[in-house]
């Protein structure tokens, strides 16, 4: 089966560009669209993300993987990241990233008459927050798939939030590139503002979408509690827990061949996909 790939660049009204590269097969119709949201630190071409995507594309599925408009990546071999970009993005400017993205892809001419208009958010750790606040007050949205996804937007002390404030950013390194990074104020001044601790758990026990979630026994990064708090106040949603593995699912930032908790992951997210009573 031959995958279409093809790269779109979105400019946002603050000046920023979204890329974005869609798959899907030839000849393929009447397929649902998927939209893979990154997170905190990470792109489009991130680890496991282009294989996740391409594997989707191979059943049947348009997956689209993109990068947030202010994640600031330059190099994607490098994962080197524009300092002073990456420093000024919020969680408000993801949202309407994503909302951006779907709308994008929804009117594309060259999809016309390649999707049954079905949409699915997917997102890992941040991206998961990110898909689920784009859903709320979204009917467009049929399901939604969490990978390692956080439960509360705000993951800063008190203490932390008070230097934060005190110093106006926050500092803190890339681990695989050991290159220092950094958010300014008004990152946390839009969390405090706009997304209290519930208001993921809030979101979902609100929505009747379908949600699938998928957590590592051993993340340290975003502790499998996290997940079972999402699942715990959904109205709609079915956890399955990865046992033996991290954050990223066992994968690293330079992607070199997949393992079978990411072959469980895609085959669970394609069923999930594709069945018509969930």
């Amino acid at each position: 089966m031959k995958i279409i790939k093809n790269a779109h660049k979105i400019q946002t009204p603050n000046g920023h560009t979204i890329n974005l590269d869609i798959r899907y097969p030839e000849g393929g119709k009447d397929m649902p669209i998927a939209i893979f949201s990154h997170g905190f630190k990470g792109y489009k071409d991130w680890g496991f993300i282009p294989y996740y995507c391409n594997s989707l594309a191979e059943h049947s599925v348009i997956a689209v993987n993109f990068d947030f408009s202010m994640n600031g990546i330059n190099d994607p071999e490098s994962g080197m990241v524009d300092v002073e970009i990456f420093g000024h993005n919020t969680i408000s400017q993801e949202i309407a990233d994503l909302n951006q993205v779907i709308k994008f892809v929804v009117e594309l001419e060259e999809l016309k008459f390649k999707t049954n208009s079905k949409l699915i958010l997917i997102g890992h750790s941040l991206g998961g927050a990110i898909s689920i606040l784009a859903t709320n007050k979204n009917n467009s949205i049929n399901k939604i798939i969490l990978l390692a996804s956080i439960s509360n937007c705000n993951r800063y002390t008190k203490r932390q939030s008070a230097e934060w404030k005190k110093l106006g950013k926050l500092e803190f390194e890339i681990y695989e590139t050991k290159q220092k990074l950094y958010l300014d104020r008004s990152f946390l001044d839009d969390i405090e503002e706009n997304y209290p601790p519930s208001r993921l758990c809030d979101i979902l026990g609100e929505l009747q979408t379908p949600v699938l979630i998928f957590h590592g026994t051993e993340d340290l990064s975003v502790r499998i509690a996290e997940g079972k708090q999402l699942l715990n106040a959904a109205k709609n949603a079915k956890m399955l827990s990865i046992p033996n593995t991290g954050h990223t699912f066992g994968i690293a930032s330079k992607f070199t061949e997949t393992n079978d908790k990411l072959e469980y992951i895609i085959n669970e997210s394609i069923n999930f996909i594709q069945k018509s009573n969930v």
